[in-house]
């Protein structure tokens, strides 16, 4: 009996998470503080980069996420067996989406999270990750943390 053969892993998909010295997220002028910033790598096609923080009541959470692609694949991780951490060079790439949601102290989503195709900038060094995007109505997307 044949076994069909396993398919390449790609080594360059992970996660990488860590707590902000500094955070806010602003969405349409409506600013918030975040403390946690993730950023998840699934190969050359594009970063997910997520900021975290608390939300309007006590126990609940706020997330302002965008998906970011560069235009040579140029990757913002290293990664070793999922594990990731900064490259070490300064990384710059187009915001193709943007999404939010607000989860409640169970950790249930409030209402349903709301996405948008937008157009912007993401940039990640060893001291900022920074993101700012537009709609094409014109409601703006933004998050900085300081590392």
């Amino acid at each position: 009996m044949a076994q069909a053969p396993r398919p390449v892993q790609e080594p360059n998909f992970g996660n990488f998470e860590t707590t902000a010295s500094h955070c806010s997220m602003d969405r349409n002028g409506t600013v918030n503080n975040c403390s946690r910033v993730q950023l998840t790598q699934r190969g050359r096609t594009g970063l997910r980069i997520r900021f975290s923080g608390p939300g309007g009541e006590p126990g609940s959470t706020s997330r302002v996420t965008f998906i970011a692609s560069h235009p040579t694949g140029e990757l913002a991780l290293a990664c070793d067996k999922g594990n990731c951490k900064p490259s070490g060079t300064p990384w710059a790439a187009t915001v193709i989406s943007g999404s939010t949601a607000q989860f409640n102290a169970r950790g249930l989503p409030d209402n349903l999270p709301k996405a948008w195709p937008m157009r912007g900038t993401c940039k990640i060094s060893q001291e900022l990750i920074a993101c700012r995007s537009q709609s094409r109505s014109g409601w703006t997307l933004s998050a900085e943390a300081r590392l």
